[in-house]
């Protein structure tokens, strides 16, 4: 049995819409102020860490985070919701990168062009989920909702 075949199946059927937003760790601060040692935000291609970015569209499927760890604040504990989402085997992201939501029509479950985010999400771990033959089968990113502003 081909596992990745049979995740594709799963994907075309059951995925949701969403762009990946890799960020390129070079070159770093082409785009950064030399004053404030930020990044410019007015430029599309460019985070206010200072690196690039950029944006594939891809089938992944969502769901709720099997595990919440608590995190202890000022204020006392508190519990972050998370997402796992699963991608293809061929997209590579990292803790760096993001996900983000797009609005989808509701009757074909496409991205409405132009595109219009939903939401953002922080990748915080990936897991490679190797088949028995050790190849990436699709990996698996455990993700908490970012900070970010959506229109």
């Amino acid at each position: 049995m081909n596992l990745r075949l049979e995740f594709e199946k799963f994907l075309n059927k059951n995925g949701n819409w969403v762009a990946l937003r890799k960020v390129m760790l070079n070159p770093r601060g082409q785009n950064v102020d030399s004053f404030t040692n930020e990044g410019d935000s007015s430029l599309n291609a460019t985070t206010t860490s200072g690196y690039t970015y950029t944006d594939h569209l891809t089938l992944t499927r969502k769901s709720s985070a099997d595990v919440s760890p608590e995190m202890a604040t000022k204020l006392g504990t508190a519990t972050a919701t998370r997402f796992a989402f699963y991608f293809r085997h061929n997209m590579n992201p990292r803790e760096l990168d993001w996900v983000v939501e797009l609005e989808l029509d509701s009757t074909t479950r496409e991205p409405i062009k132009p595109f219009k985010i939903v939401k953002y999400y922080d990748i915080q771990d990936v897991h490679e989920m190797r088949g028995p033959d050790g190849k990436i089968i699709y990996y698996k990113c455990l993700c908490e909702s970012s900070v970010w502003n959506v229109d």
